[in-house]
């Protein structure tokens, strides 16, 4: 497809650029962009030969299209475009520095003043290309300034502002955007339980979600009025074994690969948090506290309660673990076999927890 323009008229103050296209292609686009205009009063568009004209308006990049506009082009036609510029200094500049600040029903626009403006108009959309079209306004007015009221809390919205004189009306202002706050419900003067009458039951308001633990417990119990999140349970008042709850279907229990215990959750574990861990160790075999902090991998290499001795046949004592490492010529051990020695820290002759041992 191919076009011939040709500029054919020029008029001041309104600038009137004609452009003349012949199509040799049907139905072959006429369409352009404003790069290089200033303020654009009007774009005409003709067809010469079925007589048929349409008014078009320019997107906010300036852009123009003649068939998009409802032109009928077929191979052949004459087409004319014509572009009406107002002259520079006539008609005001688009509005700049425009802002807006979105509460729970309102939005506030603001923007600076402009030179030789009348009337300011804002438009609004819930997309961000704002058309400053009829159905897109939402107000005129004489100041820099605008309190939107026609708003729904926790939307986005979108706005652009134009400036008029008696000239006509500038091109819009770079788009804004502002989202009003969501509703908070103030439950302070609620004395039912959360699903009562028909609140949090899931129909009402947002009630347990399919992966909520299952309890018949009031929510308070876990949560606070003003969210959901994070949610902590008061164990103030519970009774009984952890695991009654925290068996991983009611409440979240051993993840894969906790060590393997019998015992109940509280004998590691405090009701504030998971972590940290601590245990006492209550047997009598317990050789007591090292004098290096040793990880319960360190004897406890299965994972499990069951201990590991290097040296089984001594076990319990010292020596499960240390007969390796025993010096039967040591003069304190009077070349005794470790079997003799065997019980290291509780002899009397060494202290496990000293650094000199």
């Amino acid at each position: 497809m191919s076009k011939r323009f040709q500029r054919i008229a020029t008029i001041v103050p309104m600038l009137v650029l004609c452009l003349v296209a012949t199509t040799d292609l049907q139905a072959a686009p006429v369409s352009g962009s404003l790069s290089g205009f200033q303020s654009i009063s009007r774009i005409r568009c003709r067809n010469v030969t079925l007589n048929k004209r349409v008014t078009v308006v320019p997107t906010m990049n300036g852009e123009w299209n003649c068939e998009q506009a409802g032109l009928v082009v077929n191979a052949g036609d004459v087409i004319t475009v014509e572009i009406q510029e107002t002259a520079q200094g006539l008609m005001p500049d688009r509005p700049a520095a425009v802002s807006a600040l979105g509460s729970q029903y309102h939005v506030l626009l603001q923007w600076g003043q402009g030179v030789g403006t009348n009337l300011y108009s804002v438009y609004r959309a819930l997309q961000p290309d704002v058309a400053p079209t009829a159905a897109n306004k939402v107000a005129d007015t004489e100041t820099t300034f605008y309190l939107d009221g026609n708003v729904t809390p926790n939307v986005t919205y979108y706005y652009v502002v134009t400036a008029t004189n008696d000239a006509g009306e500038s091109r819009p202002s770079d788009p804004v955007t502002a989202t009003t706050d969501a509703v908070v419900l103030d439950h302070t003067q609620f004395s039912m339980s959360c699903a009562q009458n028909g609140c949090h039951d899931g129909i009402g308001a947002t009630g347990k979600g399919p992966t909520h633990i299952p309890t018949s417990e009031q929510c308070l119990l876990c949560h606070v009025t003003t969210a959901w999140l994070p949610a902590r349970m008061d164990h103030t008042g519970v009774t009984g074994l952890c695991g009654t709850c925290h068996n991983g279907t009611n409440a979240s229990g051993k993840p894969p690969g906790h060590f393997v215990v019998a015992q109940d959750c509280n004998a590691c574990h405090i009701t504030a948090a998971w972590l940290s861990v601590t245990y006492v160790h209550q047997t009598s075999n317990y050789p007591g506290n090292h004098r290096l902090y040793m990880p319960c991998a360190t004897c406890h290499l299965n994972n499990s309660t069951a201990v590991a001795y290097t040296a089984p046949s001594f076990a319990p004592s010292c020596a499960g673990c240390h007969a390796a490492t025993y010096i039967q010529s040591a003069i304190a051990h009077k070349n005794q076999p470790v079997a003799i020695n065997q019980d290291c820290g509780r002899s009397g002759c060494h202290r496990v927890s000293s650094v000199a041992w």
